[in-house]
């Protein structure tokens, strides 16, 4: 049991197609049948831009960071796990002529369809807008040197475009976008993301978290909460909300859970940190046990990585140790983030076992640098409550810039 002050509050199966099947052979092979994935829709991508300047990263294979902590992995126990058979809901069948009730196990419903999620971040999309003095005149104007010096000499045009079109051929069912989609939040660059963001795919396709380049300096967080509203809705959630008020968000697509997190905020000048403060952390926790509850597999969208070491201490989330409450209390099967702009894989201590925290490189990356080129991470989803299946295969851009390959897989 988790107290109040660990966790920092001190400071669809379809009709017709069953009806080729006698009634029996559907009660004893329910479990079998799965639906089809959706696609992102595909259209125009901008050109983008790498983030920060090249790094030192430690390696365990080439621009791969792992830590795995010791833990005591314990299966969680299925909530039907003794449910009788007829204890289970009913749905009424007229198939064929036929008719008659099929005892529905939810637990055969979560487990007959695969989920695929991709996951990119750091898009940094460019090229910079021009910036009016009064913009320059807060912390952008340093951004706006660095990205001149340095960012400017990474930017290669179709980065970005055949990365998308790699995913589209993969068909996932959904996309996570976990932040910095522009690079000096200026009016130009967050009206140029909504652009893209909306050639990407439907606000049901894609979710959404920003990043710190995206709450750059005061003020920006709130209009990008206007601009990308759709993308950041949870399924209850009124049109009308906004701001701060949008996280966290919880949106249920098939047996998935996406809960977003935002850390982003506006900082001082050389300064990239991001905070989870202390109602998110309520809200969090709640989200994640009621969709326990639902028997879904929960994925944290986040920024910052919730870890510590990830990250330089200016560039480090605030609020780690709350996190970590939060997942030691309430659990979570994945969470997924960007900002270090590496392929890394941590794990976070949970309620029943540990939880993979996963990142990414930067979706807009040139190879030849200290960090991998351009890369994004596939999820495959199966599986039920107590016994989830989840691979890990990472696609990266190969040393040409010509192809995205499959550079590793792994079960999580």
């Amino acid at each position: 049991m988790i107290d109040r002050k660990e966790l920092g509050l001190l400071d669809e199966c379809d009709i017709a197609f069953l009806g080729q099947f006698p009634l029996q052979s559907l009660i004893g092979g329910f479990t079998h049948l799965h639906t089809a994935s959706g696609q992102i829709p595909a259209g125009n991508i901008g050109v983008a831009h790498q983030e920060n300047p090249p790094g030192p990263v430690e390696r365990g294979s080439p621009h791969t960071k792992r830590q795995r902590p010791p833990g005591n992995e314990r299966p969680i126990e299925s909530p039907l796990e003794d449910t009788p058979h007829h204890a289970l809901p009913l749905v009424q069948l007229h198939i064929g002529g036929q008719q008659g009730f099929l005892p529905i196990d939810p637990r055969a419903a979560m487990s007959c369809a695969m989920f695929r999620l991709a996951h990119i971040s750091d898009i940094h999309l460019g090229p910079l807008p021009r910036l009016s003095a009064r913009e320059l005149a807060s912390k952008r104007i340093t951004g706006y040197v660095n990205w001149h010096r340095n960012r400017r000499k990474r930017l290669f045009g179709n980065i970005l475009e055949s990365l998308l079109d790699d995913i589209r051929s993969a068909e996932p069912d959904h996309l996570a976008v976990t932040g910095d989609l522009v690079n000096l939040a200026a009016k130009a660059e967050i009206e140029a993301a909504t652009n893209w963001l909306a050639q990407t795919g439907d606000p049901h396709s894609v979710s959404v978290v920003p990043g710190n380049h995206d709450a750059y300096v005061p003020g920006a967080f709130e209009a990008l909460s206007h601009a990308w509203r759709p993308y950041m809705l949870g399924d209850d959630m009124a049109l009308s909300t906004s701001g701060d008020n949008l996280f966290p968000y919880c949106r249920v697509r098939g047996n998935v859970a996406l809960i977003g997190v935002s850390t982003a905020s506006a900082t001082p000048p050389f300064s990239a940190n991001g905070i989870f403060g202390r109602r998110q952390t309520l809200a969090l926790r709640g989200h994640l046990q009621e969709t326990a509850n639902r028997g879904l597999f929960r994925i944290v969208l986040i920024h910052h990585p919730p870890v510590r070491g990830a990250a330089a201490a200016h560039k480090r989330m605030l609020g780690i140790r709350r996190f970590a409450a939060v997942m030691r209390s309430a659990g979570a099967e994945l969470v997924l983030h960007g900002h270090t702009h590496l392929d890394t894989l941590y794990r976070l201590p949970g309620k029943d076992r540990d939880v993979p925290v996963v990142g990414v490189p930067s979706a807009s990356e040139a190879p030849g640098g200290h960090r991998p080129p351009a890369g994004y991470n596939l999820f495959t989803i199966g599986g039920e409550p107590g016994a989830w299946t989840c691979t890990l295969d990472r696609h990266g851009l190969d040393a040409k810039a010509e192809h995205f390959t499959v550079a590793s897989s792994e079960e999580l």
